[in-house]
C-alpha cells in the first residue's frame, strides 16, 4: 500500500469517526430535549396543585371570616351563648339519670 492510499484510508477512518461522534451528539441532544419535556410535563400538575391549594386556602379564609361575622351577629343579637353541657348514654345503659356520663364541652 502506498503512502497516499494509507493516507486516504486514515482520512476516511477519521471521517467515519467524526460522523459517529456527530450522531452521538444528536442522540444526546434528543435525549436532553426529551428530559426537558418530561420535566415540563411533571411541573404542570405540580403548578396546578399549588394553584388549587391557594384557591382552597382563600375559600377557607372567606368561610372563617363569614363564621366570625355570624358569631358576632349572634352575640350582638342574643348575647354570648355558652355551649350547653352534653350527656351521652352509653350503649347498653338505661336512660336512668344516674347512668348518664357527662361529655366535656367541645367548644
Amino acid at each position: 500500500m502506498t503512502s497516499v492510499e494509507a493516507h486516504k484510508k486514515a482520512v476516511n477512518c477519521r471521517m467515519d469517526s467524526v460522523e459517529t461522534r456527530e450522531k452521538a451528539l444528536r442522540a444526546q441532544k434528543e435525549a436532553v430535549e426529551a428530559c426537558k419535556k418530561s420535566v415540563e410535563a411533571r411541573e404542570k400538575p405540580v403548578e396546578h396543585t399549588i394553584s388549587c391549594v391557594k384557591k382552597h386556602e382563600e375559600v377557607v379564609y372567606r368561610v372563617m371570616a363569614c363564621f366570625g361575622e355570624c358569631e358576632e351577629a349572634v352575640e350582638r343579637t342574643f348575647g354570648r351563648i355558652e355551649p350547653a353541657s352534653s350527656t351521652v348514654i352509653q350503649s347498653g345503659e338505661s336512660a336512668d339519670i344516674n347512668s348518664v356520663t357527662p361529655v366535656p364541652d367541645v367548644f
